[in-house]
């Protein structure tokens, strides 16, 4: 993506799809930037794990964040997985949805360009690779009995395209699926046994190989994020018993991570709500496992492997939207953009003399979307006639 079509995007939605120009003009996350590569992804990369949620209203920069943490994950070397959650979309309504959220959306960048979905990644794998796989006692018999026959097969020079087809759905978790086994082995009589679907009584332990897949491959570890993108602010609106069956998965990676059955995985759940709140009242066993990060001096008072974190998004960013220093270096970060674009002087100019005015009407704001409605004002000021 160009930086003036970057801006265009920002000036229209005030986020951007290119997560590296994202990360470039990322403002007040400094701070927790190097917490985030020398103490979250180091304690990964050696075995450990963490799952945080973090609080933000719509508008406020979830999905900016989320870009700015996959960049720096992915130059970490962790195979990341982003998953932009819309509007009907549950991925902790059951184990195998979340399975099939992030088999979908599992990525990894290959020489700029990324790879995205287990199935694609497994026909990058190479030979030694998949023997590593096939051997791996991280992994479930069932999942990597699948994932490398696919890899194989797809391949391989004698392809059978049925055969291909349905293997794949099965590695995606995709449902709906009409087949028989034996009709795989008819094909791929050396196929190692045994092999089953997707279903509910393995979601869990497929779910747990496929989070240990990446390090058996060779990297570091996983990054999940999980952008709910104004799904959860529907939560409420569901029946008790389907928010408790949300909860109750959400426990249950809480307590997969807790045991030391994922080794380097990290999850980011980005929610508008007080998920934490919301689990006191609903699930008080899940609002038990989440710490409960505060504002002071939170990075140095934290246990060494904590189970699971809340905390806001404002407090992790330094300034944060209530100071128009913020906005100020926001504006800056924009005005950089325009510059790389070759956007005219007297165009930047005229946005440099409007950034100081705004920020301190924006600081002053209390609607929850400031920070978007600040980037869409500066950026309309710069492409507008451009």
């Amino acid at each position: 993506m160009s930086a003036r079509t970057a801006l265009h995007d920002l000036s229209a939605y005030g986020v951007l799809k290119d997560r590296h120009i994202a990360s470039q003009i990322a403002v007040g996350l400094d701070g927790f930037t190097k917490h985030w590569r020398s103490e979250v992804l180091e304690f990964a990369s050696e075995g450990g794990s963490e799952l945080r949620f973090i609080e933000g209203q719509y508008g406020r920069g979830k999905t900016h964040l989320l870009q700015h943490l996959r960049v720096n994950s992915e130059e970490e070397g962790f195979m990341v997985c982003h998953a932009s959650c819309g509007h009907g979309d549950a991925p902790f309504s059951s184990l195998a949805e979340t399975y099939r959220t992030v088999a979908q959306n599992l990525s990894l960048s290959i020489s700029g360009e990324d790879v995205v979905g287990i199935d694609k990644i497994l026909l990058r794998v190479p030979g030694e690779a998949l023997q590593k796989v096939q051997r791996s006692a991280m992994l479930n018999a069932t999942f990597r009995n699948v994932a490398v026959a696919y890899a194989r097969t797809r391949t391989s020079q004698n392809r059978n395209h049925d055969c291909i087809q349905n293997l794949r759905s099965v590695i995606l978790g995709e449902t709906g699926i009409r087949f028989r086994f034996s009709e795989i082995f008819k094909a791929l009589p050396t196929l190692q046994r045994p092999v089953a679907k997707l279903g509910k009584r393995n979601a869990g332990v497929w779910l747990r190989s496929l989070f240990n897949l990446p390090r058996v491959l060779g990297y570091k570890g996983l990054v999940v994020l999980f952008d709910e993108t104004g799904q959860d602010m529907h939560y409420s609106k569901l029946s008790l018993s389907s928010r408790r069956e949300h909860l109750t998965n959400l426990r249950l990676l809480v307590d997969q991570m807790a045991l030391g059955y994922l080794n380097g995985v990290v999850i980011v759940y980005a929610v508008t709500n007080d998920l934490s709140q919301q689990a006191r009242r609903d699930y008080p066993a899940l609002a038990q496992r989440i710490l409960r990060v505060g504002e002071k001096d939170r990075w140095d008072r934290l246990p060494p492997n904590p189970r699971a974190i809340w905390c806001r998004l404002d407090e992790i960013t330094n300034p944060n939207r209530q100071s128009p220093e913020f906005y100020s270096n926001l504006g800056e970060s924009i005005i950089r953009l325009a510059r790389e674009a070759k956007l005219s002087d007297s165009r930047i100019a005229e946005a440099k003399s409007q950034v100081d005015n705004l920020a301190s009407k924006s600081a002053n704001s209390l609607a929850d979307s400031e920070v978007r409605n600040f980037v869409k004002k500066i950026a309309t000021i710069l492409t507008i006639k451009s």
